[in-house]
């Protein structure tokens, strides 16, 4: 990649110890060595013998409420108001220029959207930005 050409840090593995505590400097063997590694403390989760882990869920003693937000018209407006006109669409591809001139129109679908996803605790996947 672009940034890995530019890293200054150059790293491989030059040699590793074997079972019997013998150096190897083998790349196949080295390979071995990291595969076997790797097995003893990962599993296949689909593999048949895998078992859930069996725990007692911990006491709850202070449950937590979660507090209402309300969202008023002049908040929802506001924040569409702060967008610079300039700005890049987001990841559901609606420009800014749209949401500032159709703010009013908006509102009540985007305060819809924030209060069924914050009553069901789940983010709708367009508003997930993707990380580069």
């Amino acid at each position: 990649s672009y940034a890995k050409s530019l890293s200054k840090i150059r790293s491989s593995i030059n040699m590793l110890f074997d079972g019997d505590g013998e150096i190897t400097t083998d790349p196949q063997e080295m390979a071995d060595l990291l595969q076997a590694q790797f097995s003893s403390v990962f599993s296949d989760p689909n593999a048949p013998d895998v078992l859930d882990p069996s725990f007692t869920p911990p006491s709850v003693q202070h449950p937590q409420e979660l507090p209402h937000f309300d969202f008023s018209d002049e908040d929802i407006i506001s924040a569409i108001s702060s967008i610079p006109s300039s700005s890049a669409s987001g990841p559901d591809g609606v420009p800014a220029i749209l949401l500032k001139n159709c703010a009013n129109e908006l509102r009540r679908p985007i305060e819809m959207i924030w209060e069924e996803s914050f009553t069901s605790g789940v983010v709708p996947k367009v508003a997930i930005r993707k990380q580069a």
